[in-house]
């Protein structure tokens, strides 16, 4: 899954979820995913800031056809040709089924 971070104060401040009452207590039994998932190679600044790049390049130059290569740039993070779509909003979804099934059945 290929993802551009763009780093704004606006995520750090919960000072909105207080004001719009959106506010929730962190849940300790829930692991945290955020930033890079996959393994990394410790200590290394070109694998940090380009890692992502790279693999996006890979993806674009094994996709077949031009159309899916250039898909591989527009498309939402997580896309895939392969149809095993990933992207931010089918992993929320899959997550709140999953959440709400254990919700139901404790």
């Amino acid at each position: 899954m290929h993802c551009i971070w763009i780093p704004t104060s606006v995520t750090l401040l919960p000072i909105w979820d207080h004001v719009f009452k959106t506010y929730q207590e962190e849940d300790k039994t829930i692991k945290i995913e955020y930033g890079i998932t996959r393994e990394m190679k410790k200590h290394s600044f070109l694998d940090a800031y380009f890692g992502e790049i790279v693999l996006l390049a890979k993806d674009v130059w094994h996709a077949p056809g031009i159309k899916n290569k250039f898909l591989y740039i527009f498309m939402p993070p997580g896309w895939s040709h392969t149809k095993e779509h990933k992207t931010a909003k089918i992993v929320r979804s899959e997550y709140l089924k999953t959440y709400k099934t254990e919700m139901a059945n404790p």
